[in-house]
This record gives C-alpha cells, sequence and structure tokens, in this order.
C-alpha cells in the first residue's frame, strides 16, 4: 500500500505520542515530536555559560592511570561541585575545568598539584594569562617600539602595547606629570622568565632598565640599592615610598 497510515495509537490513547509509518515499516517522527525535543535541547542550554579556556588546567598524565585518578585528586582538594569538565586530551595529558578564576588561582597557589599513586603531578594553566609588567628607571627619551622590540628578543610574548606611569604628585595641577617608569602586559608561561633588568641600546648610549611584576619583585631592596649605585640612578620616583624610606635609613 503506498503513502502513510496511521500506527496502532494514532490516536493518542494509551498515553503515546502521535507517530507514523511508512511502507518500509520506519517510524517517521511527527512535526509535533520534533518541536518537543528542539524545546527540550534550548531549555537545558538556554542558561548555560560556556566556560573560557582561562578556566582549565591540564596534567602530564603518568603511565597506568586514568582520568578519573585525576578527577578525584583534584576534587578531594577542591570540592568535586568545582570541576566542570575533565578528559584527556594530546600528547598523553589530562585536561579539566574547574567553576571560576577564584579556584584556579586559589589551586594553583596552594596546591600546585596533586598526588597520585605515590607521585606528586604537576598542575599547570592550559592558557597563561597576561600579567602586568613594570618597567622602572626609563628615560623618556627611549621610544616605546625600542623596549617593546628588545622585550620580544628575549622571547617573551608581548600582550599589550606600553605606555607611561605617572609619577604620583598629588597636586591637581601637576597630575600630568609623568615617572620614569613604564608598564605593559606579557604573557609568562612555565618556560618564560623575566628578568630583573635588559640593557637598551639608543642613540648611542646604553640605558639599564629594571622589570618587576604586580605579584613577585624581582629583587630585594637592598640588591635594588646596589644596582641603583652601580649604575648612578638618581631616580627615586620608581620606588614605592617605603622603599625609598628603607634606602635613605
Amino acid at each position: 500500500m503506498e503513502g502513510l497510515e496511521r500506527g496502532p495509537d494514532a490516536s493518542g490513547e494509551g498515553g503515546s505520542s502521535p507517530v507514523s509509518y511508512n511502507t518500509l515499516g520506519n517510524v517517521e517522527e511527527t512535526t509535533e515530536s520534533v518541536k518537543t525535543f528542539a524545546n527540550a535541547v534550548k531549555s537545558n542550554s538556554s542558561n548555560y555559560t560556556f566556560p573560557d579556556r582561562e578556566l582549565a588546567i591540564i596534567f602530564d598524565a603518568l603511565e597506568d592511570t586514568e582520568k578519573n585518578d585525576y578527577i578525584f585528586g583534584v576534587g578531594e582538594l577542591i570540592g568535586p561541585r568545582n570541576i566542570s569538565f575533565a578528559s584527556r586530551i594530546s600528547n598523553n595529558r589530562i585536561c579539566m575545568y574547574l567553576a571560576s578564576k577564584e579556584i584556579i588561582d586559589t589551586f594553583i597557589n596552594n596546591h600546585e598539584g596533586i598526588k597520585i599513586k605515590n607521585h606528586f603531578v604537576k598542575a599547570r594553566r592550559l592558557v597563561s594569562p597576561a600579567k602586568r609588567i613594570i618597567l622602572s628607571n626609563v628615560s623618556p627619551s627611549i621610544p616605546h617600539e625600542v623596549i617593546i622590540r628588545e622585550i620580544k628578543s628575549l622571547g617573551l610574548n608581548v600582550a599589550s602595547s606600553m605606555t607611561f606611569i605617572g609619577a604620583g604628585v598629588t597636586n591637581p595641577e601637576y597630575k600630568h606629570v609623568l615617572s620614569f617608569r613604564r608598564q605593559i602586559y606579557i604573557v609568562l608561561d612555565e618556560k618564560s622568565k623575566l628578568p630583573e633588568s635588559m640593557l637598551i641600546a639608543y642613540k648611542q648610549n646604553y640605558f639599564r632598565i629594571f622589570l618587576t611584576t604586580d605579584e613577585i619583585r624581582c629583587f630585594s631592596y637592598f640588591s635594588l640599592r646596589m644596582k641603583l649605585g652601580a649604575f648612578h640612578v638618581k631616580s627615586w620616583d620608581i620606588l614605592p615610598k617605603d622603599a625609598r624610606r628603607l634606602l635613605a635609613s
């Protein structure tokens, strides 16, 4: 018999949804059932926020270990609900997405990794965040691009343009005055090492520039005193007030 015919439950009795059968005996979904499925998918994903790659950590997987070993290891430290995705990825690594940036920072800073079968497995970020770098003792005569070119020659990945930092004068009439410091954002991974200083050649002169991050000071005040003396630096505005008091004592 050609065409379509209703199945035994086409009337809707018995609680079954309407379906159609073709001549080959295959079930064909009605428009109503397709719409219902689409609405179900939409309702499950409408409030979902797709995680950023900065929320992911990775482990180099040990031999004879399972994905669950890493999930349980991380869950014991931060709680099961703070893990959202986990999978084995290329190069024999385990990738895991956590619930928030704060949890990522806490896990990396406080735990650094997990212990599996009496071996410590270090965790690292899937994407290294950019860090704010402060450049001190920078002559205003040196163009930004000269310094950026030197930074790139060190193998560092520049993530922003370079800008001047104000001198911090409280008088409103002098707020336009800038310091001998500049700032730039750089992506630092575990293999990248920020140098304490670098030598810039510009117009037949050499300038020693010092580098620090917001989180880590690359040198102590004592070693800074030695460096300032060695290069005859008199720009005290490159230092915070407490450092100035310490060096003056």
